[in-house]
């Protein structure tokens, strides 16, 4: 290993076989800047923390002038402080075109990770849509970053394909009262594929949670609520087909709107996909919310599998558009009128959340949506193929995700129930033994202590213990 100095950088240079590798510490805007100027492929940036104030002199549309390569990416890396925190970025008073992160198409296989954007705004001088970043480039990731404050969360364009948000927190993001343009959101996407995964995303502004013009989206193991505008949806462009996998979606309670999952805006005439939805959790918290809407010209095609819609609204479906609706092994709840093409239906007032009063919607050991999935649900992948596809990850707190368990037999919606699993880590070990020994020793309304009601006869006693002894290290 070299080190040598130049500037403000101090730059590690590790062999790896024949490759050489740079690693750009950086402690400056100023810092950043250069570095961007000098990476190549497989080379590492490590963002020190600080909060690091973005200005117009600072020109950030331009940093981005190198791109890496698929087998060997640029990594921009957040280191953070002894508390956890994470690097700023924080374009606060600052009018900011597109993005603090502006990645030109000529620029491509980033993965940036660590990082903190806020207070991105346009400001009146740019459009009123600045972003955390504005991806144009093929192969960029985002990883354990949080966007909050800015006009637009998370922005891609057509240019841009196989970008990745993964473990990401997104809130607060929309234009401030007042300003001029479009609506404004948590995400506002139209690469040509997009996957987002592990992500928490909650209280966009003013407009949606999520939305996406994107040819092909995988929406996998997230947590959405508290909406603006309404949480989800799959607008013009989707014509290569999406699913959305082991969600938990739940629709806030003082959104303008009342939708919760929308299917094309009216805006594009021409195909539109397949959506495939398999082991959702779907939550409803008004009368008046509608679970599923498309607009008239909407073609979309709707597939749907181990789904749980529960809530207030019986309103599942509110559909104007020509697509068809197929699908088996959902939950529903009396009242709710399904397709035809909609079979093997389970109808009923709880579907066994641990708590759907507080909301904890991981399932109880005697749970009636438990072990009622289909264990080959199907889906339109992106080439047209179907294909079974089972949910790999389900939610963990939060902007994280954890292999799903498997015992053999799906359970609907978005968690597999393992009983005793008291952190919802998809196992029973040491942590979950400490947890249900102060939930054994506590009064029944402590947090964990439905959890630990293993047999869910309402208390903890020497029958609980069996079952969780009987679970402990088990075969998850």
């Amino acid at each position: 290993m070299l080190v040598r100095s130049l500037g403000a950088l101090l730059l590690t240079v590790v062999v790896s076989g024949s490759a050489w590798a740079t690693t750009w510490n950086v402690t400056s805007i100023t810092g950043l800047k250069n570095a961007l100027n000098g990476v190549i492929a497989g080379d590492i940036i490590e963002i020190q923390y600080d909060v690091y104030q973005v200005t117009t002199a600072s020109d950030p549309k331009h940093w981005f002038k190198r791109g890496g390569t698929v087998d060997n990416p640029i990594i921009i890396r957040g280191i953070a402080n002894a508390q956890g925190d994470r690097p700023v970025l924080d374009a606060n008073g600052q009018a900011i075109e597109r993005g603090i992160f502006y990645l030109w198409s000529y620029a491509p296989n980033y993965v940036v990770e660590n990082l903190e954007f806020r207070n991105s705004r346009g400001r009146n001088v740019y459009s009123n849509n600045a972003a955390a970043a504005y991806i144009l480039a093929d192969n960029i990731t985002f990883r354990n970053c949080y966007s909050h404050d800015n006009d637009n969360g998370w922005f891609s364009s057509s240019s841009a394909d196989n970008t990745l948000l993964e473990y990401c927190h997104t809130a607060y993001n929309g234009k401030p009262a007042g300003y001029p343009g479009g609506l404004t959101h948590n995400h506002y996407v139209a690469s040509q594929s997009i996957t987002v995964r592990g992500c928490y995303i909650h209280h966009s502004t003013e407009g949606q949670n999520f939305k996406s013009r994107a040819s092909h989206v995988v929406f996998e193991g997230n947590l959405v609520e508290n909406d603006g505008n309404y949480c989800w949806e799959l607008a013009s462009n989707n014509v290569d087909n999406s699913l959305m996998i082991g969600n938990v979606i739940v629709k806030g309670p003082s959104a303008s709107n009342s939708r919760i999952i929308g299917l094309c805006d009216g805006t594009a005439s021409g195909v539109h996909g397949t959506l495939t939805m398999i082991n959702n959790t779907i939550v409803a918290t008004a009368g008046n919310n509608r679970y599923v809407w498309s607009h008239s010209l909407a073609t979309t095609d709707l597939v749907l599998y181990n789904n749980v819609f529960y809530g207030s609204s019986l309103n599942v479906f509110d559909l104007y558009g020509s697509g068809t609706q197929t699908g088996s092994h959902n939950w529903f709840k009396p009242g709710m009128s399904v397709p035809a093409g909609i079979t093997d239906s389970l109808f009923g007032d709880d579907p066994g959340f641990v708590n759907r009063f507080t909301p904890e919607y991981h399932l109880r050991a005697t749970a009636g949506a438990r072990d009622v999935g289909t264990n080959t649900p199907q889906w339109l992948n992106r080439y047209d193929v179907w294909e079974t596809r089972l949910p790999q990850w389900q939610y963990l707190k939060h902007a994280w995700a954890t292999p799903r368990p498997s015992d053999g037999q799906l359970d609907m919606g978005a968690y597999e129930c393992v009983v005793g699993d008291i952190d919802y880590d998809g196992d029973v070990d040491l942590d979950d033994l400490t947890e249900f020994t102060i939930a054994m020793n506590g009064p029944n309304q402590m947090p964990g202590h439905l959890a630990a009601d293993c047999d869910a006869d309402g208390d903890c006693d020497l029958v609980d213990v069996a079952i969780f002894t009987a679970n402990f290290s088990g075969p998850y």
